[in-house]
């Protein structure tokens, strides 16, 4: 291998590891939709209709996450 002279101010560790986080996109994706008018519109009906029903089923069913 070819000698890293930028290593040492890198890191210490033998090997380096990388998270990716591979929901960036879907959020990249929703900040779009609520940078607009119209998709501030929606979102705001769905606290209405849907959020209560989330908050139902976290207190009195015990869920702590849904999937789409």
């Amino acid at each position: 291998m070819a000698e890293r002279p930028l290593k040492e101010k890198c890191t210490q560790a033998q090997q380096r590891s990388l998270y990716v986080d591979l929901r960036e996109g879907y959020r990249q994706k929703m900040r779009k939709k609520l940078s607009s008018d119209k998709g501030r519109e929606i979102y705001m009906k769905r606290q209405g209709l849907v959020e209560p029903l989330h908050g139902d089923d976290q207190k009195n069913k015990g869920w702590t996450q849904h999937h789409l």
